[in-house]
């Protein structure tokens, strides 16, 4: 191969490489100015506070129905008699548990299983709740102006994951830059 051959093929390599360079460069300028989801960056930080705030609601919810068996809100304890002194829930280290199947205290069987649509409606109540809870004041004394709609909660429970899903609207705003 002649020397321009040579000097013609590295023309091309080099060209390619700040052609890559520039890419990369410029991918990261634009990811640091627009959120993943069309969210200007200055804003995206409420967008994640909320959505890790859902989640940690979620897992609360999910935790406690795992310890009350299968219930987050228990309902009344119901005392049992001198024939069945069984009552209709155990306290276990301060959380009240449900017996799944007892005899009260007039001597009737009874069965209080929650079913799955029980527990995924136990835990959307839990979370849409709860959502109040996260507290957007650090944002607020950032100058950032944020509106939180009603929402709705969904939840799904399958075999190796519960699903929760927010349906709710979230407006954000700081200075010139704001986001629905």
């Amino acid at each position: 191969m002649t020397d321009f051959g040579k000097r013609g093929q590295m023309t091309i390599f080099v060209i390619l490489a700040i052609v890559i360079v520039a890419a990369v460069v410029v991918f990261f300028v634009i990811r640091g100015q627009i959120g993943v989801s069309g969210i200007p960056g200055e804003l995206q930080p409420v967008y994640d506070y909320y959505s890790g705030c859902v989640e940690e609601q979620a897992r609360a919810a999910i935790d406690l129905a795992g310890t009350q068996g299968g219930r987050i809100f228990v309902g009344d304890y119901i005392p049992g008699s001198d024939f069945a002194p069984f009552s209709n829930q155990l306290n276990f280290l301060g959380f009240p548990v449900p017996y799944w199947y007892y005899v009260s205290g007039n001597g009737l069987i009874k069965e209080q299983v929650p079913g799955k649509r029980d527990i995924e409606r136990e835990i959307a109540d839990y979370v849409e709740t709860n959502l109040d809870n996260c507290d957007f004041d650090e944002f607020y004394a950032q100058g950032f102006e944020i509106e939180r709609g009603e929402g709705s909660v969904n939840v799904q429970i399958t075999d190796l994951k519960v699903d929760v899903t927010v349906d709710s609207r979230l407006a954000v705003g700081k200075g010139d830059d704001s986001a629905v």
